[in-house]
């Protein structure tokens, strides 16, 4: 997840090569793939979960754009929802899905003129196989991007897991790392219920 601590004193690496190249657009989005699309491009941006995570992604991607102008930095179409029903909710079996929401809000994007779509919430990436089936941009999916810039480690490296219970019991991350040979470590339940309620005031505008 985003926070806004991890923001600060941050000194970011410039985006990868492949990631700012021009090149021709893929026409459908599939996992483990990083498109190259024609410059310039628009990022659509499918946030509100919660809305601290869509600003400080917004914040990540001015700073690690390497511009000197304003007209060097990537346009970008917000469509922020906090009302989008919670993800962990649901996949704990008390919530409504947040599935048609996130559908209509690609939509929008799409139609906005958007050329790939981001969502900065792991949670909601359970969700992302019916996300980008709605719509003909690509989305990027979150864990491939994170697993990309993990080190390469020896295989089996234990790498540690904290994130929202619903990402926790979806399996996105250990699935992700067990495919790539590494060793998912996940919290205690002690440690997780703090987690938790760290990532919970974060989203209710807490430090």
């Amino acid at each position: 997840m985003f926070s806004s601590r991890s923001a600060a004193g941050f000194d970011p690496e410039p985006f990868p090569a492949d990631l700012l190249n021009p090149a021709s657009a893929l026409s459908k989005p599939r996992r483990g793939v990083c498109y190259d699309l024609p410059m310039p491009r628009t990022v659509g941006v499918l946030g509100g979960m919660g809305p601290e995570a869509s600003a400080v992604f917004l914040q990540y991607l001015i700073r690690l754009t390497p511009a000197t102008r304003d007209q060097d930095h990537i346009p970008v179409i917000l469509a922020a929802d906090p009302s989008i029903p919670d993800r962990t909710a649901f996949l704990l079996g008390s919530g409504e899905s947040p599935l048609p929401r996130l559908i209509d809000l690609a939509g929008v994007l799409e139609r906005a003129g958007a050329d790939l779509i981001v969502v900065p919430c792991n949670t909601a990436h359970v969700f992302w196989a019916d996300i980008a089936r709605a719509v003909a941009v690509p989305v990027l999916h979150i864990v491939d991007e994170t697993i990309r810039r993990i080190e390469p480690g020896e295989p089996g490296m234990r790498v540690g897991l904290l994130a929202t219970r619903g990402t926790i019991a979806s399996g996105l991350y250990q699935s992700a790392l067990d495919a790539v040979g590494y060793h998912p470590v996940l919290p205690t339940e002690d440690l997780q219920g703090e987690a938790q309620a760290i990532i919970e005031g974060v989203k209710g505008g807490g430090d």
